[in-house]
């Protein structure tokens, strides 16, 4: 099960993300992070969330009680319309309009996929905001907090931590952040449209697919593994409209015959700046100085 696609739920872009890989499984955390009202037992700034419940079980909607920011401060009560939820999957939800802080096409989408160790656990926050830097940091440390609770209570380790640049023009990186992101939520149209029509993959060290129809081809190979993809560090050298991307990934998934696949490895890849200044991917190696070994 895969959330619904993100432009169907706001046009916000991803201003932060944390990706926790936790020691236990996906049952044993969603019964924490499926029932809101147990949202304060790994946020520290909430005092309680009053929870919503359909006929099934299902939460429609919850009001976030937080504490005062000072002793005798004002008590923030915020209330989530819930866009989407899944038992053992995730959910998705926005503020109500005209929330406590001031976000506007917000999204909160929180998902789980099996991992080798136990659960992989996406906390994705897209909106706008009339002080989209003050939010973004303010998101960053909430974030930041809710995944050391949750490595201290399941062990685990924090793999991504992403905050998106504000003000500044996005460099090449964002767009490898964002393929992994349309990888993760299963959006092929999403993940092609962030290669040049010309572009190469390297699906396998032995093999490589060139141009749009062949690049659709490798990543719908890849997106039906149900793969969750993960990066844990990179660098980008810039020369010009010239881009070369080194970074580490991990990617785990479901073979067509049920059984785990786990890969991982070191991409070397170059994009190209476009004239309306997105960086777009020209030739993609995850695989680095691995294809020296293919001949």
């Amino acid at each position: 099960m895969t959330p619904p696609t993100i432009a169907s739920l706001t046009p916000a872009p991803l201003r932060n993300r944390i990706r926790v890989e936790l020691d236990a499984p996906i049952t044993d955390v969603w019964a924490l992070i499926g029932n809101l009202a147990r949202f304060p037992e790994y946020s520290a700034g909430l005092e309680r969330v009053d929870p919503t419940l359909d006929a099934n079980g299902r939460c429609t909607e919850y009001v976030c009680h937080f504490k005062p920011e000072t002793e005798g401060g004002p008590r923030i009560a915020d209330r989530n319309i819930m866009r989407w939820y899944e038992p053992g999957h995730g959910y998705a939800s926005s503020g109500a309009p005209g929330n406590a802080f001031g976000l506007t096409d917000d999204l909160n989408l929180v998902t789980l996929e099996p991992s080798p160790h136990g659960s992989l656990l996406t906390w994705d926050e897209y909106f706008e905001a009339e002080d989209v830097d003050a939010m973004r940091a303010s998101f960053d440390e909430a974030l930041v907090d809710i995944a050391d609770r949750l490595i201290a209570r399941f062990g685990g380790r924090l793999i991504e931590r992403f905050v998106g640049v504000v003000g500044a023009v996005e460099g090449a990186e964002v767009t490898v952040t964002r393929l992994a992101d349309a990888v993760n939520r299963g959006d092929l149209d999403a993940a092609a449209g962030l290669y040049e029509s010309e572009a190469v993959l390297v699906g396998t060290p032995a093999t490589a697919a060139r141009g749009n129809a062949g690049i659709r081809d490798a990543l719908w190979g890849f997106i039906r593994l149900r793969a969750t993809l993960t990066t844990s560090s990179s660098r980008v050298l810039e020369a010009g409209d010239l881009a070369l991307y080194l970074g580490r990934w991990r990617a785990t998934g479901i073979g067509p015959d049920g059984a785990p696949v786990a890969m991982g490895g070191e991409s070397a890849d170059v994009l190209r700046r476009q004239a309306d200044g997105r960086w777009l991917i020209v030739l993609d190696n995850p695989w680095g100085t691995a294809l020296l070994s293919t001949g």
